[in-house]
């Protein structure tokens, strides 16, 4: 946008981690592990004082708000394969995919986290 921030309206996932147990819990984990990876994509960056992250409080660190969070969409493949379990699987997709859109849209890399626009 114009104030150069990074905002994410829609995160989509199509997960195949096997039978499903409780697709209800498989979901919230697969969303819940979108909003981390995209917190930790877009959180503001620490401020080093010689060589020590500067303490901030929560607040302070730019983490997103319930009414910041984009639209967010789950499909579990149905599937009989061996439950695969979900631990971590959302997250780390986030980034790279947020990253492969700002440059769609802009002709911009960005390559390093979090994200921050250069001027």
């Amino acid at each position: 946008g114009p104030d150069r921030q990074i905002t994410v309206e829609r995160l989509v996932a199509a997960v195949d981690c096997g039978r499903v147990i409780n697709p209800s819990l498989a979901e919230q984990q697969v969303e819940s592990g979108l909003v981390w990876g995209l917190a930790q994509a877009t959180i503001d960056a620490p401020e080093w004082i010689a060589g020590m992250p500067r303490a901030r409080s929560f607040g302070g660190l730019g983490i997103p708000r319930i009414s910041d969070i984009p639209q967010i969409m789950v499909k579990i493949i149905p599937s009989s394969a061996d439950p695969g379990g979900l631990n971590g699987l959302s997250t780390t997709v986030v980034a790279p995919a947020v990253a492969n859109a700002i440059y769609a849209g802009s002709g911009t890399r960005l390559r390093s986290l979090p994200f921050a626009v250069p001027e």
